[in-house]
């Protein structure tokens, strides 16, 4: 994973993708549950942001995605109200799901 500590704080690099249906828009809860944002995870170094959404889609939600582009570049900083995370190259991509993995119900 792509993530920087040092005194000052943390630094990470997150790519997430978007999927949406009609008006509709896919968010789920963060590991803590307590805030919403899209499927995705960190990028590992060397990894392509595209192959990320992949991975990450099928790990976390168990969607076969193909990405189609570039949607935006977000940075945050005090992510999920840390005031030490600095949250960069957010890409976001705008996918599609392809089908449900087998295994995921």
């Amino acid at each position: 994973m792509i993530t920087i500590k040092n005194h000052q704080g943390e630094y990470l690099f997150r790519v997430a993708g978007v999927l949406r249906s009609g008006d509709k828009i896919l968010f789920q809860r963060n590991k803590k549950g307590d805030a919403w944002v899209l499927p995705g995870g960190r990028a590992e170094v060397n990894e392509p942001t595209g192959n990320v959404v992949v991975r990450e889609f099928l790990e976390e939600l168990g969607f076969r995605v193909k990405v189609s582009r570039l949607f935006a570049i977000i940075e945050n900083f005090n992510a999920y109200g840390n005031e030490s995370l600095h949250e960069f190259g957010m890409e976001c991509y705008y996918n599609y799901a392809v089908e449900k993995h087998p295994r995921m119900k």
